[in-house]
């Protein structure tokens, strides 16, 4: 029986989750969250060249800051912690200027994203 468009969706998504898991099982919160945020800048990275490629425009558009776009319960259930443990690591990266915050979204910076990276 075929599945539907939406049921493979789920199940990737799920696959990817669970890869990511396992990869990062024994470690800390801090470097999961890292490795989180070094995915979602790089994935910004590379769709942003996608889409100038794609659409044959000269202009290069700078991609930074880059917005992460996932909510802190999102961010939580995908690294496999607290939302309370997902605040404490953002506040503790925003001290150390890794990333910044304005109105309680999560952003990131081109000099950011060399610390990142």
């Amino acid at each position: 029986m075929p599945f539907s468009l939406r049921s493979r969706m789920i199940i990737s998504q799920l696959v990817v989750q669970s890869q990511f898991q396992r990869q990062n099982l024994f470690a800390d919160n801090r470097t999961r969250m890292l490795v989180f945020l070094r995915e979602q800048v790089t994935q910004a990275v590379n769709d942003s060249m996608h889409n100038e490629n794609g659409t044959g425009n000269t202009k290069t558009r700078s991609v930074y800051p880059i917005r992460i776009p996932f909510t802190r319960p999102e961010i939580a259930a995908h690294l496999g912690c607290s939302v309370r443990t997902v605040n404490r690591t953002v506040q503790e990266l925003a001290k150390e200027n890794m990333i910044y915050l304005n109105k309680g979204k999560i952003f990131i910076s081109e000099p950011q994203t060399k610390k990142l990276l």
